[in-house]
């Protein structure tokens, strides 16, 4: 009688064949289990066994690029326990058991779920597709309309994802409420003018676009990112070649957010400032909306700026 077991290491082989271990500060490839506390709170009553008791498939893939998507893959051992008419025996069948997870974790993320059952010799796949506030799957197509009926490389996975309406619409009123939740804490938390709300954001937004300080802001005390918030900015928008005069001007308005006396004191709430905490949400949430790649933000608002100067 074929072993489970057989299948998941199949499964295994491929994912090294299509680069899910490259890099593991990328791509987080768990087994069974997920460090990553909002998954683990959502599938903490999602037993397939239906008594409430902790579940969890065979394998969570997760990438910080895309922190509101997650892979989940189930697997049988026997193809003939791939997928039942009815689609509610989770314990018995790949595909009903990778439904039954990505129900649990659609409230929170966009979930791809992958049933695969048999072995080398002969397996089954399918590839499904449960947007973030949904419960009904539907086939997961690349951008070109093909429906995918395998095992792809992440950045594939993704891409036909994002790519999907149902996702791009929730995406859409994501950011339409991240960005009442950040005015809300410039307003409230950060006590700044009308004048300075876009300063802040569209000076981050810059900022992020350099990879140094993408990855080294956090590590700055209150007092000290001010200035290296400042720094990035300049160099950026030196990068774009433009006058000195012009880039005199395009930098100007960015010191009196510098300045902020407001910005640069640790508190205890925010331990490193109310510019680092601006800083993160604005990294967090410029991830998520385009595939972990700031510049794709950075590039606009610096044209914005030339046409504003």
């Amino acid at each position: 009688m074929a072993s489970e077991r057989v299948t998941e290491d199949m499964v295994d082989e491929l994912l090294r064949t299509h680069g899910f271990y490259e890099d593991e500060d990328a791509v987080f490839v768990e087994k069974q289990q997920s460090a990553v506390e909002a998954i683990r709170s959502a599938l903490a009553k999602a037993g397939k066994g239906g008594k409430g008791g902790r579940g969890y498939p065979e394998f969570i893939i997760t990438t910080p690029e895309t922190p509101d998507m997650v892979v989940v893959i189930e697997c049988k051992a026997s193809v003939k326990f791939h997928e039942s008419p009815s689609l509610d025996r989770p314990v018995e069948y790949a595909v009903d058991g990778a439904l039954h997870y990505a129900r649990y974790l659609s409230p929170s993320y966009t979930t791809i779920c992958i049933a695969v059952s048999g072995t080398k010799k002969s397996n089954r796949w399918t590839v499904m597709l449960v947007p973030k506030g949904e419960s009904e799957p539907r086939d997961l197509r690349s951008p070109m309309g093909a429906a995918i009926n395998t095992l792809v490389p992440l950045s594939d996975l993704i891409a036909a994802a994002s790519f999907d309406s149902a996702v791009q619409n929730q995406r859409i009123k994501d950011l339409i409420q991240f960005s009442m939740e950040m005015h809300e804490f410039m307003r409230d938390e950060a006590e700044m003018s009308e004048q300075e709300k876009p300063l802040a954001v569209a000076g981050s937004l810059i900022a992020l676009g350099n990879d140094v300080f993408r990855q080294t802001y956090d590590k700055y005390p209150a007092d000290e990112l001010p200035a290296f918030w400042m720094q990035t900015i300049k160099k950026e928008i030196t990068k774009a070649k433009l006058p000195v005069a012009k880039v005199d001007n395009m930098t100007q308005p960015f010191t009196n957010i510098e300045v902020q006396p407001d910005l640069r004191k640790p508190t205890k709430g925010y331990p490193r400032g109310l510019l680092n905490e601006i800083v993160k949400l604005l990294a967090g949430e410029s991830a998520r909306m385009t595939n972990g790649w700031p510049r794709l933000i950075w590039k606009p608002t610096i044209h914005l700026l030339r046409i504003w100067t």
